[in-house]
C-alpha cells in the first residue's frame, strides 16, 4: 500500500516564490526577493525549506522540441493486457516506471473510459508550415466515410457493413489503428442485390422523410419542422384500446409507444434545436410521470445531448437536442418547385378572383377591345363554368370582353392577362 504524502502548509509568499521559480528556475535570490517583496536572506530560507520539505522536488531544463527535431507532439492510446500478476509489482506500476526513463515522454496520464479517437493536429500543422513553402495544404479532415465511423461506431453497434472492397480495406485499417476493439465489426457485403435493398435502407429513408409516422398500435406521429422549432403531434388514430381498458389507459399506452418512437425518429432524422411534443392529454399525474420517465429512458441512448421538461397538464413537453449537423430532411430534400417550400398552393377559386382583381386594376391601361386571360386548367374551367356570373359582372364594369384560355403548362397559381384586338394579335 502506498504511503500518503504529508501535505506541506504554504502561505501566500511561498506560493509567489513557487510561481516565480516555475517561470525561471535560475533566477537569483536578489531578483526573486524583489519579486516577492522579501529580503534576500528570508527568501533564501524559504526556498531551502521548500526544497527540504519536498515541495520543490528538483530543478529541470525545458528543451524547445522544435530546436532538437522533436516538433511533433503525439498522443498515444496504450492498453495494458489484463493478465495475472506474475510480478511483485502491478503491471500499471511497471509501465509507469518504464515511461519515466524515456526523456521524450513529457506527460503520461491515466484515463478512465474508452478513448476511441484522439489526435493532436496542431503540432503537425506547425511542422508542415515550417517544412513546406506556401501554397501548401496543411491539414485535411477525414472523408465522409471515415468521419461517420469515427463519430458513430460505438459498443452498442454490432457491425458496419460496406459494399465496396476498397472502402472496406480503408475502414478496416482505420478502425484497426484507432479503434482496435471494434476491428471485427467491419464487414464486407457479399449479397447480389444492392445493399440498400438487402437491408431495407431505401424504405427507412422514405419513412424518415414522411411527415406522418404510423405507430404499431394504430396511432401516429406528425412531424412539422420549422425554422424556429420542430413540433411533434401524437394522435390516437384508430386505436381504441383493448377490452377492459379505460380511455385513460388507452391514451397512456399510446403515449408510451409514441415516446419510444419519438426517440428513434429524432436520431434517425437528426432533428436538433427546440422540439415541442404534444402528447395526448392524460388526466392522472401518475400517468404523465410514467410517460415522462419513459421518454427520459429512451433519450439516454441518444449520443446527442438532450434536455426535457416535465409534461404539462395539457400534455406538452418542451425539449432541446444538440444540433450536430443538418437534419436528414434538409440534406435529402429541396423546396417544392410548385409551392416554393410553403407546403401549400392557392385554390382555383382564390386564383380566379385574384385574376379578376388584376383585370380591374389593369383595364384602364389596356388599349385592346377585349382582355385575354391564360390560366391553368382548373382555374380556366372555373372561370368558364361556375364563375361565369363574376366574369359577366367584370365585363360590364370594364366595358370589354374577357376571353379565358386554358394552359396545361401553367402552374395553378400562374396566369397571364393581355389586351386583345379583334382580328389582330395580342398586345
Amino acid at each position: 500500500m502506498r504511503r500518503m504524502e504529508t501535505q506541506i502548509p504554504l502561505d501566500a509568499i511561498d506560493r509567489r516564490i513557487l510561481r516565480a521559480l516555475q517561470g525561471d528556475g535560475r533566477i537569483t535570490y536578489d531578483v526573486l526577493a524583489a519579486q516577492v517583496s522579501l529580503s534576500p536572506s528570508a527568501t533564501l530560507r524559504r526556498v531551502k525549506r521548500l526544497e527540504e520539505s519536498g515541495v520543490i522536488a528538483r530543478y529541470v531544463a525545458l528543451v524547445a522540441p522544435e530546436r532538437v527535431g522533436l516538433g511533433l507532439t503525439a498522443y498515444l492510446n496504450v492498453r495494458l493486457e489484463k493478465h495475472a500478476e506474475v510480478h511483485k509489482r502491478n503491471p500499471m506500476d511497471l509501465f509507469r516506471a518504464a515511461v519515466q526513463t524515456w526523456p521524450e515522454v513529457v506527460e503520461c496520464a491515466a484515463l478512465t473510459g474508452e478513448m476511441d479517437y484522439l489526435l493532436r493536429l496542431w503540432a503537425n500543422i506547425k511542422v508542415n508550415e515550417r517544412v513546406h513553402r506556401a501554397p501548401v495544404l496543411l491539414y485535411r479532415d477525414l472523408n465522409l466515410m471515415l468521419r461517420v465511423v469515427r463519430d458513430n461506431l460505438t459498443p452498442e453497434l454490432s457491425k458496419v457493413i460496406v459494399d465496396d472492397r476498397v472502402a472496406h480495406e480503408k475502414l478496416s485499417k482505420f478502425v484497426s489503428a484507432f479503434m482496435p476493439d471494434c476491428g471485427q465489426k467491419i464487414e464486407q457485403y457479399t449479397g447480389r442485390e444492392p445493399i440498400f435493398d438487402g437491408y431495407g435502407i431505401e424504405l427507412e429513408l422514405n419513412r424518415a422523410l414522411e411527415r406522418k409516422v404510423p405507430l404499431k398500435s394504430g396511432g401516429s406521429l406528425v412531424f412539422d419542422q420549422g425554422e424556429a422549432l420542430t413540433a411533434i403531434d401524437v394522435n390516437t388514430g384508430k386505436f381504441v384500446g383493448a377490452k377492459g381498458k379505460t380511455l385513460e389507459e388507452t391514451i397512456t399506452q399510446t403515449n408510451m409507444e409514441a415516446a419510444e418512437e419519438i426517440a428513434d425518429q429524432l436520431r434517425l432524422r437528426n432533428l436538433g434545436g427546440i422540439i415541442i411534443i404534444d402528447f395526448i392529454d392524460m388526466d392522472k399525474e401518475s400517468n404523465r410521470r410514467k410517460v415522462y420517465r419513459k421518454l427520459q429512458d429512451v433519450l439516454r441512448k441518444d449520443r446527442a445531448k438532450a434536455h426535457i421538461t416535465k409534461i404539462s397538464e395539457m400534455g406538452l413537453v418542451e425539449m432541446s437536442r444538440k444540433r450536430t449537423r443538418e437534419s436528414l430532411g434538409r440534406l435529402l430534400t429541396a423546396p417544392c418547385e410548385s409551392c416554393n417550400g410553403k407546403g401549400y398552393t392557392k385554390s382555383a377559386s382564390t386564383v380566379c378572383y385574384e385574376i379578376l382583381r388584376e383585370i380591374r386594376r389593369e383595364a384602364p391601361h389596356m388599349t385592346g377591345d377585349s382582355v385575354l386571360v391564360q390560366a391553368a386548367p382548373p382555374v380556366a374551367e372555373l372561370m368558364n363554368g361556375p364563375e361565369t356570373a363574376a366574369i359577366d359582372n367584370m365585363v360590364k364594369r370594364i366595358q370589354r370582353g374577357i376571353e379565358v384560355q386554358s394552359r396545361k403548362d401553367f402552374h395553378i397559381e400562374k396566369f397571364e392577362i393581355r389586351s386583345k384586338n379583334k382580328g389582330r394579335g395580342n398586345d
